[in-house]
């Protein structure tokens, strides 16, 4: 019985199942897809016949399984790592798990986006991102009291380590929920709640934080531009003014 799996998530068609260099053997490798088609020599790829829906979009059903992913998933497992389809493992993931089980949860802080509303305005510069959709994320932090001009940083979505555990299982829920409440999972920024929620929860949660570096560049994962095999490097690095826990940060050279 193998003790950690792997979730990625492909819907509509968005991007490359990018099966990983290397294998571990102490982890299961699970794809969530709306394609009752795709298959992976390592995935394990689970249809979701209820997100098979021409009425969502490939956002809502990512976002619907990434924070509803554990009830599709054998109940074994001791950690979950949830990664994006742009990523490709290109090493044993066993090492890196070692750091992480002390830890309910593991996250990567944002290298650069330091408010709540300064990450909408990128999204809506670069992606275009409707501004609604800032106005519906600024209606639900004044209903929460929650501080838009804090410069202490957001969490991105990107990677995340979860222990299987009923704390984390809750935070997790309270996202989903929150995200369907206020866009019916439509905005395409969901770390900004994701940030929220977290720091509603994490009082009871162990954390440790990690750079992007982890991901977009390291022995354990690369990253990619979605639907390509064109590489995405990001060159932030550990000097960096976001102030998110600074202190509980782990540097990539750790890992």
């Amino acid at each position: 019985m193998k003790k950690y799996s792997v979730i990625t998530f492909m819907f509509n068609d968005y991007d490359i199942l990018r099966d990983p260099l290397v294998v571990d053997e102490n982890f299961d490798y699970y794809c969530l897809t709306d394609d009752k088609n795709l298959s992976s020599n390592v995935w394990k790829c689970i249809y979701i016949e209820k997100l098979d829906d021409v009425n969502l979009t490939g956002v809502q059903k990512t976002y619907i399984a990434k924070y509803s992913f554990y009830e599709y998933l054998p109940k074994q497992y001791e950690y979950w790592i949830n990664i994006d389809a742009s990523i490709l493992i290109t090493c044993e993931l066993s090492s890196l798990i070692k750091h992480f089980e002390e830890y309910d949860i593991g996250l990567s802080i944002h290298p650069s986006s330091m408010k709540y509303v300064d990450e909408y305005y990128v999204w809506e510069k670069t992606r275009g991102l409707s501004c609604d959709y800032s106005f519906k994320f600024i209606d639900f932090a004044n209903k929460n009291k929650i501080n838009l001009n804090t410069d202490s940083g957001l969490i991105e979505c990107t990677v995340k380590i979860y222990k299987n555990d009923k704390c984390v299982i809750d935070f997790i829920s309270d996202v989903y929920n929150v995200l369907k409440a206020y866009n019916n999972f439509e905005d395409a920024n969901d770390q900004c709640y994701f940030t929220v929620m977290y720091g509603k929860h994490e009082h009871k949660l162990k954390t440790l934080f990690f750079y992007r570096q982890l991901y977009s560049n390291s022995k354990y994962f690369n990253s990619f531009f979605h639907k390509t095999w064109n590489r995405w490097i990001n060159g932030f690095t550990k000097e960096t003014n976001n102030n998110f826990l600074l202190n509980n940060i782990r540097y990539l050279n750790d890992f």
